[in-house]
Order: C-alpha cells, then sequence, then structure tokens
C-alpha cells in the first residue's frame, strides 16, 4: 500500500525510537546514578525532547518560530542544544578523569581521551568543520574514528570491574545510535531512494521536493548523543558516588555556562551579517526592533525600472503585519516620482543574525514612469510601517547610519537615470585629468551690470566620477585688476558630479546674476574645477593636449556697458 503521509511516518520512526530507548534507560540506568547525575540526565532529555518534538510536528511550516528550531538547519536552537550535549559530554568526561585518582591510569587516560574528543565533535556540530574544511571523505574518516573508540572503549571495559560494564555497553550504544544515523541516513537522502520509502515532503514555501530522512536521522543522533551522556554521568556517580556541594554545583553550572558560551559564540555581530550579505551596509534600527543591515540597487536592463535589495530583521513574532515602502524622490523638488509599498516576506533568501534572529532578503522592482526625468539624481528612500486594523503605522527610527529625510524615512542611496549621448553636437574645447570633457562655450559679447547673463556648458564623462566637483567662472577687469568670481556645480543641483556615469553627454544653462555694482569695460572670462573635498583645482589641457596656465580655461573676452 503507498504511504501517503511521508511526515506522519517520519514522526512514527522517531516516536518509536523514543518509546524503546526510554523506557529501558529508566528502568536500568536513571536508577543506577546520583541524584545530582539523574537530575542533569533528565533535564537534558526534556530539553531534547522538546526542540525535537517542536521541530517535528513544525516541519512543512514556514514560520519565524518553528524556523528557529528547524531539525536539519544548521545556526538553530536544535543545533546549539546538540551542541550543548556533546560538550557536556566532555566536560564531564574530563571531569571524571580528574576525580578517579584511584582508578588505574589507563582508564583515566580513556576518559581524558573521550572528552577531549566530544569537545572536538561539539566544535564540529555547532561549525560544520567538516563542511567548511572541503573533507570530501568525512564520512570515511568520521567511521574509521567511530571504530576506534568502539575498540579502545571495548578494552577499557574488559579490563574494569563487571558492575562498570553497564556504562561501557551505554555509551557504544550511543555511539552505535549516533552513527546509524550520521552515517547510514545520512546516505539514503537520494530522491529515488526516498520515494521507495514513501519520505518525499513537498514543501509549499519552497515549492519543492524534500527528503525526510533528516527528520529521522537528526533525532537518532541526539538521542545516541543523550545515552552517551548517560553513561558518562554513570561511570561519574561511580568515581563520585555521593559528591559535595561543591562538585553538585559545577554540575548544575556546566550545561549552563556551556550553553551561554555556545550561543555566544555562534552570535554574529551587526560587522559580520554586513559582511556576509556582500551589499552596501547600513546600520539603521526602527522601533520593534525592526534592523536593516544593508541594501542593493540596480538599474533594471531597460531602464525601466529600478531594482532594490534589502536584508530586513525584526524581533521575534513582530513580522506579522510588517511591510515597508520604497520611494524614488526629487531632493531638490521633495517629488515623488515611483513608490511601492509591500508587506515584508519571510520566505526568501535568509542568513541568520544576532541572537539567532534571521535576516530577510527582500527583493522589489520600482516601476521608472516614462515621464521622470533623466539625467538627474534620485534619492531612493525607505520606511517601514505595521499594519494596526485600518491604518498602517509608521515606524519611528531609532539609530541610522544614512542621512534621514525624517523620522521615518531613511536615504539608502542615490541614482540616476541616464539619458545617454546627447544628440547635439559637441565640440571639444578642454579636458580635465579625470576624463570630464568640456564643450564649446558661446560667451555673451556684451553684458549690463544688474543684467542675468545666460551662458551654456556641455560636458561629457568618458568614465565613472565618484566626487564633487565645483565648476567655477573667474571675470577678469582689464584696467582695473579686479576679478569677480561665481561658482556652481558643473550641471546645477539636479546632478552632482559624484553620480556621473561612463557616457554621460549633457548641458547646462546658468542664469548669473551681475552684480549691479560691477565696474563696467573689458573682462577676460576663465573657467575650470576644483574639487569640493579640497577646493584643489583639477588640470586643464586643450584639444592638441597643451596644459592650460592655472588650470583655467579661457573663454574669451566680454564687455559690461555702462548701465
Amino acid at each position: 500500500m503507498a504511504i501517503t503521509a511521508p511526515l506522519t511516518l517520519a514522526r512514527v520512526v522517531v516516536i518509536a525510537l523514543y518509546v524503546v530507548i526510554l523506557p529501558v534507560s529508566f528502568r536500568w540506568l536513571i536508577p543506577s546514578l546520583s541524584s545530582t547525575a539523574k537530575k542533569l540526565a533528565i533535564i537534558t532529555l526534556a530539553a531534547q525532547a522538546l526542540v525535537v518534538a517542536i521541530a517535528l510536528y513544525g516541519a512543512g511550516t514556514d514560520t519565524y518560530f518553528l524556523r528557529l528550531f528547524h531539525i536539519h538547519r544548521e545556526e538553530s536552537i536544535t543545533t546549539a542544544v546538540a551542541g550543548l550535549q556533546l560538550a557536556l559530554i566532555g566536560e564531564l568526561a574530563l571531569l571524571t578523569a580528574c576525580c578517579g585518582q584511584g582508578r588505574p591510569a589507563w582508564s583515566r587516560l580513556h576518559m581524558a581521551g573521550l572528552g577531549l574528543l566530544f569537545f572536538f565533535l561539539a566544535w564540529d556540530e555547532l561549525f560544520m568543520l567538516h563542511e567548511y574544511m572541503g573533507l570530501e571523505h568525512w564520512e570515511l574518516a568520521y567511521a574509521v574514528l567511530g571504530l576506534l573508540v568502539v575498540a579502545l572503549t571495548t578494552l577499557v571495559m574488559v579490563r574494569s570491574p563487571r558492575h562498570t560494564w553497564i556504562w561501557y555497553i551505554c555509551l557504544l550504544t550511543g555511539l552505535a545510535i549516533t552513527a546509524v544515523g550520521a552515517l547510514l541516513i545520512e546516505q539514503l537522502r537520494f530522491m529515488r531512494v526516498c520515494g521507495e520509502l514513501g519520505l518525499v515532503h513537498h514543501y509549499t514555501f519552497l515549492d519543492r521536493d524534500i527528503c525526510l530522512t533528516y527528520l529521522i536521522e537528526e533525532p537518532m543522533e541526539m538521542l545516541g548523543v543523550w545515552l552517551m551522556l548517560v553513561a558518562t554521568l554513570g561511570l561519574l556517580s561511580i568515581v563520585v558516588a555521593q559528591p559535595k556541594l561543591p562538585l553538585r554545583a559545577l554540575l548544575y553550572v556546566l550545561p549552563i555556562v556551556s550553553f551561554l558560551a555556545i550561543i555566544s559564540i555562534r552570535n554574529p555581530s551587526v560587522e559580520a551579517v554586513q559582511r556576509r550579505i556582500q551589499a552596501d551596509s547600513a546600520d539603521v534600527t526602527f522601533e520593534s526592533g525592526i534592523q536593516l543591515y544593508g541594501s542593493q540597487m540596480e538599474r533594471g536592463p531597460d531602464e525601466t525600472d529600478l531594482q532594490v535589495v534589502l536584508w530586513l530583521s525584526a524581533s521575534p513574532f513582530r513580522y506579522h503585519g510588517l511591510g515597508y515602502s520604497i520611494h524614488l524622490i526629487d531632493p531638490i523638488s521633495a517629488t515623488s516620482y515611483s513608490s511601492e509599498n509591500v508587506f515584508v516576506t519571510v520566505s526568501g533568501k535568509r542568513i541568520r543574525g544576532p541572537w539567532y534572529l534571521p535576516v530577510y532578503r527582500q527583493f522589489r522592482q520600482l516601476g521608472v514612469p516614462a515621464q521622470v526625468p533623466r539625467n538627474r539624481a534620485f534619492l531612493v528612500v525607505l520606511s517601514m510601517w505595521r499594519e494596526a486594523g485600518d491604518e498602517y503605522v509608521l515606524q519611528r527610527i531609532v539609530s541610522s547610519d544614512h542621512k534621514l529625510l525624517s523620522d521615518s524615512q531613511v536615504v539608502l542611496g542615490e541614482v540616476v537615470l541616464p539619458r545617454g549621448r546627447a544628440a547635439y553636437a559637441f565640440s571639444p574645447l578642454a579636458g580635465f585629468d579625470n576624463a570630464i570633457t568640456l564643450g564649446a562655450v558661446d560667451l555673451p559679447a556684451q553684458a549690463r551690470p544688474g543684467d542675468t547673463l545666460s551662458i551654456t556648458f556641455s560636458w561629457r564623462a568618458e568614465q565613472v566620477v565618484t566626487e564633487d566637483y565645483v565648476q567655477f567662472l573667474h571675470f577678469g577687469n582689464e584696467k582695473t585688476g579686479e576679478w569677480w568670481v561665481y561658482d556652481s556645480p558643473p550641471l546645477g543641483a539636479r546632478l552632482p558630479s559624484r553620480l556621473w556615469y561612463s557616457g554621460l553627454a549633457d548641458f547646462e544653462t546658468w542664469e548669473i546674476p551681475l552684480p549691479a555694482d560691477l565696474a563696467p569695460g573689458r573682462y577676460l572670462v576663465f573657467t575650470g574645477l576644483y574639487r569640493a573635498s579640497d577646493l584643489e583645482r583639477l588640470e586643464a589641457r586643450d584639444a592638441g593636449g597643451g596644459q592650460f596656465l592655472d588650470a583655467r580655461v579661457p573663454l574669451g573676452a566680454m564687455i559690461l556697458e555702462r548701465g
């Protein structure tokens, strides 16, 4: 008969494992432990059973809470509990070796070796060493190591008093169960085999079939590790039948210290998360614990949309009703030319953030209407909100390393929508060292003080520009030697040079108000560029490569008539 409930089958197998092993343990093993060891065994079993139950009955669903207890996903609470058990075995084994002064040296050496081995296994469990080290045949290496442990443990057992054999047998049994889960069932994950076993489950939120052998493998490993923990507690109970208060306190403190150490070691910093997401880093905190770690922005291939990626995290259980808005805003007029309002999604790509909080990748395409001006700087602005009944409550920004437009709007960055090369004729007048070229300028022949002088400048960029430059105009009176200066960004405030792209070609008409008290006469006019950061001029050259004196490009002469 075909099995139509793979999740049910996996749960039944796991429950059967516990039903078989736990009654035997509580009948023959737990009663022989010291009172302190007995409590420790029960507490660790309860913690293990809790996370396994949550993981088993949450499998196939996609909620934040159940992801924390995912039974096979690394960097989960389940992984922390598994690592805790392994670390605790290592600590108890070393403690047994230290307290067993009356036992043979080879027995104490065996326990010390087990302690170091289990510390390594805890390290591997928590940090996936065999995966990150790229070991191709790690299963074989672990199998050989396990056989060596079995051989040494068996040798120690046969040379030990018979009343200790039950604990060595328990240790070997736990090792065998763990090995079956980690090495044997691990190999049954091929989809064909899973299909024959009836363990293929379709995850709706992933939209793909997953083999559920991990639902059996991981609980089997954890149950085997618990048996080895009980065995270690039994050997410690033989060495110290009635532990005194300091030792009893130490046995209770060890799990707490181990757990705190594990979650601290596994807890990435904000900087670690920012490095991992490989995006433009951000450290923006909204109220309710909402955190922005980074963002990315790219223009679509046809320039009709802007692709925005966010990396967001929120406090536990705070995703319900949480949404965000992205606006494309003109910084000069404060006009919003395009916007998207969307709820946060928690079913896509994610990484683990500080304190096990997942950081979710949010992807949106912000449409750019055809009427949006080109070659103009725009701000990409983010705001967070929460649905509350019929209202959408904006989330206040608590702290930010980015510029804010308001207490609920953060500027993710600046973008410019290219226009392409201009159709008008471009006659180079001067080139600057940063591959910026100034076109020919028609300077009015005459003007009057108090008039508005109109001059059109055309520019071309042959490479990406990342700095802010200021263009200057110098008016020098030939008769008096006096100078009048006027400065402005080359293309005005609409497009700062830090956003110029390779291939930009554009012009800007300056409307220059001449002072009413400017002395009449013949003026020589020069222009050029300087860096806004340090006021240093950029070297300028003519079309033939000759260098202009004082990095000033001569535009010609203008007569200022009497008013």
